[in-house]
């Protein structure tokens, strides 16, 4: 009679014994560092063939077909900054864009089945590529398919995908009449005006994005004290007698050029406001109403200065912040004026009651109606505090 385990045991021993074995077969099935050498030159060969075929009539100065239509997608990867004092915004992306190109054909059984090559602008110019500018920014303009940031792939069926890495320095428009909930509206455009309409246009689907679409990284979604809300594109075409969405309108005019318009709205961090704007102003209105609540005290006097020495920079701090070209003054700043007249105020009422606790000490009735006027300061000051909380936080 057998023990209990005994065939697992053997079992165990026959898989310890034939493991050497597998390995050593894994290690005979292995490529040859000469059939991995024959292996790569074939592939070399093959792609070296297969480039000097494809480009060997072919003409880089002019576009693989009439019109050449290209899509295109920006994806905001970083927003730097958005500077309300200039105006501009500044973000990195990634824009790819896709043609067809007839010439640019071939079939993948002549090339060991190869269907995609690759091609880097800056060291092939040997297909068409775009000639695009972005206006609209801080420059006059930008060329977007340049040698150090463009590369391409081609597909065997004459589709091209190309992508560019670019930064964008673009104007802004910005409303502070609803500030803080105020938003940047910031425009650039993409275009190629070397080419008329009938010979290159954009496709009607344009995109632009954050990165945040695709995942939870939110670095394309804001700058700190701004974030972004969304994002629009869209075709226009430019003549000489003005400008139209209706491409059929304009078609078989030859001086027609055709551009993206790009729109990204940003709208204030409300975190930010409360943090650096909001916090920091009603504290200075609750310690000047504390101070004046103090009576018979010159203390309170010097808290009152010094509180309106704080507002004084607290309204300089956001005057500075607000563009040189608003129409309308936001309601922080409003509150900001507001606080300074009550430090005034309060300033001059402390001073003047000061001196009335000290001229009537010898008067029982004078000085009765001034512990009066005291008594009902403070239901005055807790009535200011909560206007205030409401203009600085509604």
């Amino acid at each position: 009679m057998q023990a209990p385990g005994t065939p697992l045991r053997k079992a165990r021993s026959l898989w310890k014994m034939s493991l050497p074995l597998f390995q050593l077969l894994s290690l005979l099935s292995l490529p040859t560092q000469a059939e991995q050498n024959n292996e790569i030159a074939t592939v070399a060969n093959t792609l070296s063939e297969l480039n000097k075929n494809l480009f060997k009539n072919y003409d880089s100065s002019i576009p693989g077909a009439t019109p050449t239509i290209v899509s295109s997608l920006i994806m905001i990867q970083h927003i730097q900054s958005l500077e309300p004092k200039q105006e501009t915004l500044k973000f990195h992306a990634d824009l790819t864009m896709h043609w067809r190109d007839e010439r640019l054909k071939w079939t993948p059984q002549d090339y060991n089945n190869v269907q995609d090559i690759n091609v880097f602008k800056h060291l092939h110019n040997t297909i068409w590529w775009p000639q695009l500018f972005i206006r609209g920014v801080v420059s006059s303009s930008k060329k977007v398919v340049d040698f150090h940031n463009t590369e391409a792939a081609v597909r065997y069926g004459g589709q091209v995908i190309a992508t560019s890495s670019i930064t964008i320095n673009a104007k802004c428009s910005m409303d502070y009449a609803s500030y803080p909930q105020d938003e940047a509206t910031c425009v650039f455009y993409m275009g190629a005006p070397l080419y008329s309409a009938s010979t290159f246009r954009f496709s009607e689907e344009q995109m632009l994005y954050g990165n945040d679409l695709f995942s939870s990284n939110n670095t394309a979604k804001g700058s700190g004290e701004f974030k972004m809300i969304s994002g629009e594109a869209y075709v226009f075409y430019v003549t000489l007698g003005g400008i139209t969405r209706n491409y059929s309108a304009v078609q078989h005019n030859p001086f027609t050029r055709s551009y993206v318009r790009y729109e990204i709205k940003l709208r204030r961090n409300p975190t930010h406001y409360t943090l650096s704007i909001a916090l920091p102003t009603f504290a200075l209105s609750i310690l000047l109403f504390v101070a004046a609540a103090v009576p018979r005290s010159n203390a309170s006097i010097i808290w009152i200065l010094c509180c309106l020495v704080l507002h004084v920079a607290n309204a300089t701090v956001m005057i500075k912040t607000l563009p040189p070209n608003y129409d309308a003054t936001p309601r922080c700043a409003k509150v900001a004026m507001i606080a300074l007249a009550e430090t005034c105020l309060l300033l001059f009422y402390r001073i003047v009651m000061n001196y009335f606790h000290a001229a009537y000490t010898s008067c029982a009735e004078k000085r009765r109606v001034v512990q009066l006027v005291e008594k009902y300061l403070l239901p005055v000051l807790t009535v200011m505090a909560m206007v205030n909380f409401w203009l600085i936080f509604h």
